[in-house]
């Protein structure tokens, strides 16, 4: 059973996960989360995919693709799009629509 102490953390880092994002376009990997947590990288990715079901990582990359979807229907075309929504070239962008 999920500890309050757990769903307040994750809640915490989902916020830091998103806040990072938004200031600057990337998303902090395992090692920056745990160091924020003050917890180890394998604690934290295993209290947070408990959670939330997703690991860290895919949290972010759907906020990514959340962004992306809304950056879709601003920009006149896709690469334009892919940009502002955070991914660095196409080339990640479509290696990650394939995964």
């Amino acid at each position: 059973m999920p500890s309050k102490s757990h769903a307040a953390l994750i809640s915490k880092l989902s916020l830091y996960i998103q806040q990072s994002f938004e200031q600057s376009e990337s998303l902090p990997n395992l090692e920056e989360l745990a160091e924020y947590a003050q917890l180890s990288p394998f604690y934290l990715q295993r209290i947070f995919k408990a959670q939330t079901g997703l690991s860290p990582k895919a949290f972010g990359e759907g906020l990514r693709a959340a962004r992306l979807r809304q950056q879709l229907s601003h920009h006149e075309n896709v690469t334009d799009a892919i940009y502002a929504a955070g991914y660095n070239s196409n080339s990640r962008f479509y290696e990650k629509s394939y995964q």
